[in-house]
C-alpha cells in the first residue's frame, strides 16, 4: 500500500500507525450498495473509494466507484474522517455539494486519516482529477 506523500499532504493525512495488516487486494462478491456499513480499512474492496466516519477506517463507512454529489442522503455529509483510494485513478474530495468549494486530490492507492481542515468536512466526491 502507497504511504501518503504529496497530493495527500494537501488532504492532511495523517499516516502513523494507521494502518494495520491490510490485504493487497480484496475480492468483491458483486456491486456493493453505496452507503453499506462496514467498520474496518480492510473492508474496502479493490476498485472502490471508500470513506469512514470515524478515524482509521472505524465508524459508518460507504463505498463509491464513480462518486456522489451531495453526500447528505448517505448520513456521511461533513462525517468524514478517514479515507482510502482503492481504485486506479485519482478522485476529487470537495467542502460543497455540487461538487463545489474547496477541493484536494486524493491520488490512486492514498490512504489516511484527515487532518483538522478536513476532517468532518467532505460534501461531495468525485472519481477524476480536480478542477483547475
Amino acid at each position: 500500500m502507497k504511504r501518503l506523500a504529496g497530493l495527500c499532504a494537501a488532504l492532511g493525512f495523517v499516516a502513523a500507525g494507521m494502518m494495520t495488516s491490510v490485504p493487497a487486494a480484496q475480492a468483491s462478491t458483486g456491486p456493493i450498495a453505496e452507503g453499506s456499513s462496514v467498520a474496518a480499512f480492510s473492508d474496502c474492496p479493490a476498485g472502490w473509494f471508500c470513506v469512514w466516519t470515524g478515524t482509521n477506517g472505524t465508524g459508518t463507512m460507504a463505498r463509491f466507484q464513480s462518486g456522489a454529489a451531495d453526500l447528505s442522503d448517505l448520513g456521511m455529509n461533513n462525517n468524514i474522517s478517514s479515507l482510502w483510494n482503492r481504485t486506479s485513478s485519482t478522485w476529487c474530495v470537495f467542502m460543497d455539494k455540487n461538487y463545489g468549494g474547496s477541493h484536494a486530490a486524493v491520488a490512486a492507492s492514498d490512504s489516511g486519516n484527515l487532518n483538522s481542515t478536513w476532517d468532518n468536512k467532505i460534501s461531495s466526491l468525485k472519481k477524476g482529477a480536480c478542477p483547475s
